[in-house]
């Protein structure tokens, strides 16, 4: 009489399987979303305190260039400019490229623009290097400001081809304009300096102004207590608030330029923006 085994047939139905499959799936989607918004808070915090950072930096060295400075402290306007609307149905505002000069240090910059490659934005915003011995106003273009021949960037000139269109950039380059990027036929005469604001920031405030007479009868020329206010923001225009009422009850101007008030609305998905600003009194210690 012959015997027959019975093996066991026991084993995962299909609905079995893709039950396990969904749960496992949801798990994972659930621990990639948190590592996502662990990564964007870092990053965030990162963003926020490298802006912070620059903002301290630049504040503590223009402070130190004055208290050891003995020759003359201006600001002077630059024929550089350009009509630009940064922000969707904002009207345009005319941008300014400006000078400061600590003796024998120059800084070039342009407050209320991105740096960036668009036609929206600026090629550098605050550049540090020599005063010229022509002056701390000299520029190597002449014509008639603001939009005259040689000087670049300005209403009537829009995006074109290549890294120098793509700015709106037009007419004879020169060094010491940094909206503007070195065409390719100036490759390598961009201004001699050092950058302080990194790609996708703003300059947003950038005052260097006299308090209190000098002891010659005062003037931007001569000894005394001065003012510097220093702004940095980093994100896209929208994601500010530039009329936000500050902490000493005052609200910001509506604009990028000279505005220490202005704030973050937060983040749009993946999107955020850091803000800082640092007001900071010094005097002349070299005489």
């Amino acid at each position: 009489m012959s015997k027959r085994l019975h093996r066991s047939q026991s084993g995962f139905t299909i609905l079995e399987l893709m039950i396990a499959t969904t749960i496992v799936s949801t798990i994972l989607l659930i621990a990639t979303g948190v590592m996502i918004g662990i990564q964007d808070v870092y990053t965030k915090g990162l963003t926020q305190e490298g802006v912070q950072n620059d903002v301290q930096n630049l504040v503590s060295q223009i402070s130190q260039e004055i208290q050891d400075n003995s020759g003359v402290i201006q600001n002077v306007t630059l024929p550089f400019s350009i009509g630009l609307s940064v922000e969707k149905g904002a009207p345009a505002h005319i941008y300014t490229e400006q000078a400061l000069c600590i003796g024998s240090v120059r800084y070039l910059y342009v407050q209320g623009l991105r740096v960036g490659t668009g036609p929206t934005d600026t090629y550098q915003a605050l550049v540090r290097g020599t005063t010229p011995t022509e002056g701390c106003g000299y520029v190597n273009s002449a014509g008639p400001p603001p939009h005259g021949p040689g000087h670049g960037r300005g209403p009537g000139f829009g995006p074109g081809p290549g890294p120098w269109g793509s700015y709106g950039c037009s007419g004879t380059y020169d060094p010491a304009n940094i909206l503007c990027p070195p065409p390719p036929s100036a490759a390598g005469t961009q201004p001699t300096g050092t950058a302080y604001v990194a790609s996708g920031a703003i300059l947003t405030d950038f005052q260097v102004n006299q308090l209190l007479p000098g002891r010659h009868g005062g003037g931007a020329n001569q000894d005394g207590n001065w003012s510097i206010s220093v702004g940095m923001s980093i994100g896209n225009y929208d994601l500010f608030d530039t009329t936000a009422k500050a902490q000493d009850g005052t609200y910001g101007n509506g604009t990028f330029i000279n505005n220490p008030d202005i704030l973050c609305k937060g983040s749009t998905g993946f999107q955020f923006c850091a803000t800082s600003s640092l007001t900071t009194e010094v005097g002349q210690r070299v005489q």
